[in-house]
């Protein structure tokens, strides 16, 4: 089966990675070590431990990216053991028979995801659940694999919180989401963003959060080098591809053509018509063509992209 963005591969030495983007380069999947399984279970690495593990006892997964001209980590597929399909998960548990506290709540989303007219053909489960290293304070991270499944997600979740059927997130909540990204917003100013984009909600006290996983993603494929970390001023002219991976922004610049993103925090950042301060990596493709990428990096320390001007 192909192997996509948000899935998770296990290697023989028990590291499993969470892919970045599907398809290879240079013959390895792209994708970040996330967990380490050990004779208890699997244990998450944050990415500066990941790093140095990789430096120091698994350098063979290192891996620069020409085409991002960035350091990444490349599993070749020979050394895949395991590939963890999200799809396959919630499948899983939604037919269980016996669940732990956290399994049940995404199970019985996703019976009222159903109950709503969505499929869960185009849904699956990825984070800690994908492997079953959950715990009772883990958040469940929702994949979906359709635009328009996607979309109504985020309608019903909009709905639901106006009309109180669904729970909006806490002030805790929000607090602790907010420092584990670590990005260079305010908190008000994280917030703000946030609130807006209708793709968090809390279930039952438990943080559910979904992301797209869309096929046309970066579709002219372009290969691209770093020039400098840049700040500007746009107006975005199309946010259609916003909750993509990367996020994507067309934008109205003398220079730059669009505004990139591979962190989540700043995927649905701004819509159409709106004004935006974005600084980032300066990147040109080999048929000049420019871009602006926030989110070099997982935390990507100061990187942003904040509205100045809102369409609504």
């Amino acid at each position: 089966m192909e192997i996509r963005s948000k899935d998770f591969i296990e290697t023989a030495e028990g590291l499993v990675f969470a892919v970045l983007v599907g398809g290879t380069e240079g013959g390895r999947y792209l994708c970040f070590l996330r967990y380490i399984k050990t004779e208890t279970g699997y244990r998450k690495v944050e990415t500066a431990e990941a790093t140095r593990l990789l430096a120091a006892e698994f350098p063979r997964y290192r891996f620069h990216s020409l085409k991002r001209d960035a350091d990444l980590h490349g599993v070749p597929r020979d050394n895949i053991i395991r590939h963890h399909r999200p799809v396959r998960r919630l499948r899983e548990i939604v037919s269980a028979e016996c669940r732990d506290p956290i399994e049940s709540k995404l199970a019985s989303f996703a019976r009222m995801l159903e109950a709503n007219g969505l499929c869960l053909d185009h849904f699956g489960v990825t984070g800690s659940l994908l492997i079953g290293a959950q715990t009772a304070r883990s958040d469940i991270d929702l994949v979906i694999y359709e635009r328009s499944h996607f979309n109504r997600l985020r309608e019903i979740v909009r709905q639901g919180v106006h009309h109180a059927s669904l729970e909006a997130l806490g002030k805790e909540q929000w607090r602790e989401t907010y420092l584990r990204r670590g990005c260079s917003l305010s908190l008000e100013e994280y917030l703000w963003h946030e609130r807006r984009k209708h793709n968090k909600a809390s279930w039952s006290g438990t943080k559910i959060d979904f992301s797209l996983v869309s096929d046309d993603t970066d579709p002219e494929g372009h290969s691209y080098r770093k020039i400098e970390n840049t700040e500007i001023i746009a107006e975005v002219t199309d946010a259609r591809c916003a909750f993509d991976h990367p996020a994507r922004y067309r934008v109205s610049h003398p220079e730059i053509r669009e505004i990139a993103s591979f962190t989540p925090t700043f995927a649905g950042q701004a819509l159409a018509g709106e004004t935006v301060i974005a600084r980032g990596m300066l990147e040109e493709s080999k048929r000049g063509l420019r871009r602006l990428v926030v989110g070099s990096s997982r935390e990507a320390p100061g990187e942003y992209i904040k509205v100045l001007r809102s369409a609504v």
